[in-house]
């Protein structure tokens, strides 16, 4: 796994494919293997970068403390994206990081080519299932905490396993971690800003999600004044790209080629 570093901050990321840059950004309590269903298919359009953001994976957790704000996650995710000299990349982001990639479109729209919002919001202050106070009880055993959450995300039509599968990969996190993740994700507030954005921008969302609902998703979609696109998956919940890869990636790739004019049918195939 190569690395690089931002802010001081050593980074890692996984790399696969070649053709427009495509930096897929994971969720909170996972990290860049919560791609691993999707960047072999993105990869056959894209050069597909998968990052660890600081804490998570093998990256390393900044001198400061784990990362508890959006503004400074993407920071982070700038500070790699010039390291690496990625020219008009897209974003891809999940979850706390589908805020991230909004930040980044509401900052930087002018050298994107285009953001992917999954799952997430730009105000997720006080609007999501995430009750005041609820992170305390959180921090006293965040692990069993975050195992049981994502068991009850996840959508009506994702086989257990799977489901499972995924529930014990967020036990991987660092508990002081996944606590952060989870104030910057309830903590988000920049809704407003949007209307500035001038990149094209894709949003989805799973149906049965409760953490980032699909009428979350649609409110921040509203604010985007640029060329757009929203599609809502059915019988899915918090984390599609994981829990019904094959429609994710069959969807996401028509939607960045029609939106964005990249990928598949961009370069003549199929999607």
């Amino acid at each position: 796994m190569p690395y690089v570093y931002s802010r001081g901050v050593r980074l890692c990321y996984d790399r696969i494919g070649e053709g427009q840059p495509l930096v897929l950004l994971h969720g909170a309590s996972q990290d860049s293997t919560s791609w691993r269903f999707n960047w072999d298919e993105f990869g056959r359009y894209y050069d597909v970068i998968a990052l660890d953001n600081p804490g998570h994976g093998k990256s390393a957790v900044p001198p400061s403390g784990p990362v508890e704000s959006v503004d400074e996650f993407a920071d982070y995710a700038w500070g790699m994206i010039e390291a690496l000299g990625l020219e008009r990349p897209i974003i891809m982001g999940h979850s706390l990081s589908a805020a991230v990639a909004l930040r980044l479109a509401v900052r930087y729209g002018s050298q994107l080519t285009g953001v992917v919002a999954v799952d997430g919001a730009a105000r997720t202050k006080n609007a999501t299932h995430y009750r005041p106070g609820l992170l305390d009880y959180v921090a006293i055993n965040p692990m069993a905490w975050i195992e049981t959450t994502f068991l009850s995300v996840l959508g009506r039509a994702t086989p257990i396993a799977r489901k499972r599968e995924m529930a014990r990969d967020a036990r991987r996190a660092i508990p002081e971690v996944s606590v952060a993740d989870l104030v910057a994700y309830t903590s988000c507030d920049f809704l407003d800003e949007l209307s500035s954005i001038v990149c094209p921008v894709v949003t989805v969302v799973g149906e049965d999600d409760w953490s980032c609902t699909p009428e979350l998703a649609a409110e921040s979609h509203e604010k985007i004044t640029s060329r757009k696109a929203f599609h809502c998956f059915e019988g899915v919940g918090h984390i599609p790209h994981t829990e019904q890869p094959e429609v994710f990636n069959e969807t996401l790739l028509r939607l960045m080629a029609s939106t964005f004019g990249t990928g598949s049918q961009a370069n003549g195939g199929q999607s």
